[in-house]
């Protein structure tokens, strides 16, 4: 019985090749709130794998028309251009005990990042940029507190924590 004729390794070894560089393209705009979730970061990878062996096996073939056509749609589909920016969302905690600040999706709650905020101190937390709509509402949560606001009001604005409640305050744009 022979191995494998040296075209399907050479196939096996582009569309690899492709896959870890598609993954690592498309690594930064992998974030749970509003980029890539983990299903969505590997459906667009083993999308990339599957272009690059198709377009392997089209030019072995002398397909290079075809090839040639889905050589540039390839290309087109890596290139990471999300349509909004990710966001800048900022935590105050004003509590006497450090806190942890669940963020989630309004629309996807199993989609959440977990913020932990020193005593006194303010964190950063930057999304990554992704297809979502600026209205989309996002959900903070600590213990029995609980605020609901969309993602532009989360640019504009900083969330404050206190013992009783979290709001929204004026952010210091810097």
């Amino acid at each position: 019985m022979r191995g494998f004729p040296v075209s399907t390794w050479v196939a096996a070894v582009a569309a690899a090749g492709w896959w870890a560089l598609a993954a690592i393209w498309l690594s930064p705009y992998r974030e749970p709130l509003l980029g890539y979730g983990t299903a969505g970061f590997l459906k667009a990878i083993f999308l990339q794998a599957a272009l690059a062996l198709l377009f392997v096996v089209l030019a072995h073939y002398k397909r290079r028309w075809l090839a040639g056509i889905l050589g540039v749609l390839a290309l087109l589909f890596a290139l990471p251009l999300p349509s909004k920016a990710g966001a800048l969302v900022r935590v105050e905690n004003r509590t006497p005990v450090p806190a942890d600040v669940t963020l989630s999706r309004g629309d996807d709650p199993k989609r959440r990042v977990l913020l932990s905020v020193p005593v006194g101190q303010t964190i950063r937390y930057r999304t990554a940029p992704g297809e979502y709509p600026e209205s989309l509402q996002v959900v903070l949560e600590n213990g029995t507190n609980r605020l609901t606001t969309t993602v532009i009001e989360l640019r504009k604005s900083k969330v404050v924590l206190s013992e009783t409640n979290l709001w929204l305050a004026e952010a210091i744009q810097k």
